[in-house]
């Protein structure tokens, strides 16, 4: 069994820390559908859940994984911790999606859906080294065109991994960019200071987002190429995140304490 260091211990608090307050604002979510019954509000409850068990799904490479030697080396929690994030992600479109667009909403959340859903079953995948070989000939050829030095090539199992990773950036930027582009529009109506200050809160969820899946692309980037695993860019990705489902949650639900401050 391998003994967990101080860099894995910090990344394995901050993560439960993550997780406490994001599976905390989800249970506040919870109670206020089942106050309001409002199917927006449960599909956003069950967004942010599902974006909780993202954060706790990292720190099972640290718990478990790790002590595995058949998994030791596969960042399984990583991947999880991706694919529920990918989950999160359409459960926020469709979100968004029911507020802000009339038209084609079941076209754009199945597209979207699926998208992700295939990237992140192929990111997971390569846990299982075997699954991924039918794709080994292609990647052999896009490494040895991408690296001319062959000391600077990636593994094709890690390849593989950062190519589903930078699509799932790619999904997860254009939504945020959407979410805050309407969030944004709907501030500049003409409407009362309260429901203004409301759709900047969220539209503030949107890039915390933006900036926290960046910072977990730096991080993912730094550990494959400098096996510098748990770097800062991993503990302001996840503040990044934790703040904005707290804005979306002041902007969305926005407590009687909130309201009364911006009463006109």
């Amino acid at each position: 069994m391998s003994v967990i260091n101080a860099a894995e211990l910090g990344a394995l608090l901050f993560e439960i820390s993550v997780f406490v307050i994001t599976f905390s604002v989800s249970m506040i979510l919870f109670y206020r559908y089942f106050k309001k019954r409002n199917n927006n509000l449960l599909i956003f409850a069950m967004c942010i859940l599902v974006f909780s068990f993202a954060a706790i799904s990292q720190s099972l490479d640290i718990l478990i994984f790790d002590q595995i030697p058949k998994y030791s080396e596969t960042s399984l929690g990583y991947n999880f911790a991706f694919l529920m994030s990918a989950y999160a992600n359409i459960l926020l479109a469709l979100f968004f999606l029911r507020i802000y667009e009339k038209e084609h909403v079941n076209l754009i959340i199945t597209i979207y859906s699926v998208s992700n859903i295939v990237n992140t079953t192929i990111l997971v995948s390569t846990t299982f080294q075997k699954s991924a070989h039918i794709l080994y000939p292609l990647l052999h050829i896009l490494n040895s065109t991408l690296f001319e030095n062959a000391e600077l090539s990636f593994p094709e199992i890690e390849l593989i991994r950062m190519m589903c990773l930078i699509l799932h950036l790619a999904l997860s930027m254009i939504l945020y960019i959407y979410m805050t582009q309407a969030t944004v529009r709907s501030s500049r109506k003409d409407l009362t200071l309260k429901v203004r200050r409301g759709f900047q809160l969220i539209a503030s969820f949107g890039l915390f987002l933006l900036i926290a899946f960046t910072f977990f692309i730096m991080d993912f980037i730094s550990g494959a190429l400098f096996h510098w695993w748990y770097s800062p860019w991993l503990y302001i990705g996840w503040t990044s995140a934790t703040v904005g489902a707290i804005m979306a949650y002041l902007g969305y639900i926005m407590p009687d304490w909130l309201k009364k401050r911006w009463e006109e």
